[in-house]
């Protein structure tokens, strides 16, 4: 099947914020649950849709917002291929340190898994983040813990995550994401902790 000639949607194409004319509805709503969420709740939302449609690029669109307009640290993280929830964490946690490189809080971020941290990129541009496996899963394991661990070092300079999990189809397959899934959000409700 050919993609629509008239959709700027391209996979691995980012479009100019100018193409998003028509999706208010949509962007309200996803901007509205990032902002539920500074105030201490969990917000979950699912894209979904045919490839090329715009799922990435409006995800993409909102982090901007996010960051710019809401005081949020954002992470796209881009899990074409994994199915394991280990390397889902693995990703997570590598792109949040990678997003505070250049932030106030990069050392106390850093400090604890420093060891852990692989390689720098050339101009600090990526890193890689390779911890023992037992790290990996107990990180799985206690996941709101380790999202909470990280916010903690940067809650006096933001007011939120965003997590965007970008091509989940590997790991949506998975009875154990779904049931993981299912525990990390139901957790996070009943928590006392925000």
């Amino acid at each position: 099947m050919q993609k629509d000639i008239s959709s700027p949607f391209t996979p691995g194409i980012p479009v100019p914020v100018d193409y998003f004319v028509g999706r208010e509805t949509e962007l309200q709503r996803l901007l509205d649950k990032v902002k539920d969420s500074t105030h201490g709740s969990i917000e979950v939302e699912f894209l979904s849709g045919e490839g090329g449609i715009g799922k990435s690029s409006l995800a993409s669109f909102l982090r901007h917002i996010a960051e710019t307009q809401m005081n949020v640290l954002g992470a796209h993280v881009f899990l074409g291929g994994t199915t394991s929830l280990e390397e889902m964490a693995r990703r997570v946690i590598e792109e949040l340190i990678l997003e505070s490189r250049d932030k106030k809080w990069y050392d106390s971020v850093i400090d604890p898994v420093r060891q852990y941290v692989k390689s720098v990129g050339l101009f600090n541009v990526s890193i890689e983040f390779r911890p023992p496996d037992e790290i990996l899963r107990a990180a799985v394991g206690n996941f709101a813990d380790t999202l909470r661990g990280f916010y903690g070092k940067l809650s006096r300079e933001k007011d939120g995550l965003l997590i965007i999990l970008d091509d989940i189809n590997g790991l949506a397959e998975s009875l154990d994401f779904a049931n993981w899934f299912k525990s990390f959000v139901d957790g996070i409700g009943v928590s006392r902790f925000p």
